[in-house]
């Protein structure tokens, strides 16, 4: 769907995984609806929801080698609110932010971030190691994501 120019659509396809998160279910099922005891609860590639919602919408990625530089992308799309935590090398990169009045990023020492927001009017910038407030207001122009996903 990125290759093909749309992103936008990961949060809506992600749903389909929600009622496996309302059944109590802390991994992401090898069926559908598996029967209690006669399916497997953890398949590696029932994690796609994990790395799209982190990837595509949080939109964190490394952009050296064992994290030192990372880019933050986030993609609000139809979403109001976008939180979550990745893990890297050097700790949890902490997102937790709303698409009319910011929030917070935190940055684990080791990392410089680059943060760029497409679709939301907050302010973009480099971060590093420590607990940011994003604002309202642009300061960084995005620049064409270049995904190899």
């Amino acid at each position: 769907m990125v290759r093909a120019g749309h992103r936008d659509l990961i949060p809506e396809l992600c749903l389909k995984w929600w009622p496996q998160t309302e059944r109590g279910n802390t991994t992401f099922e090898e069926y559908w609806s598996g029967p209690i005891g006669e399916a497997s609860r953890c398949h590696a590639w029932s994690a796609i929801p994990t790395y799209d919602l982190t990837t595509h919408v949080l939109g964190v990625r490394p952009t050296e080698p064992g994290y030192h530089k990372a880019e933050i992308r986030p993609r609000f799309g139809s979403l109001r609110n976008l939180s979550g935590r990745v893990p890297t090398s050097h700790g949890m990169i902490d997102i937790s932010l709303e698409r009319e009045a910011g929030g917070t990023i935190v940055i684990p020492a080791g990392i410089v971030a680059e943060v760029f927001f497409e679709d939301a009017d907050l302010r973009g910038a480099t971060l590093s190691a420590g607990t940011h407030t994003i604002k309202r207001g642009r300061r960084f122009r995005p620049t064409p994501l270049d995904s190899g996903d």
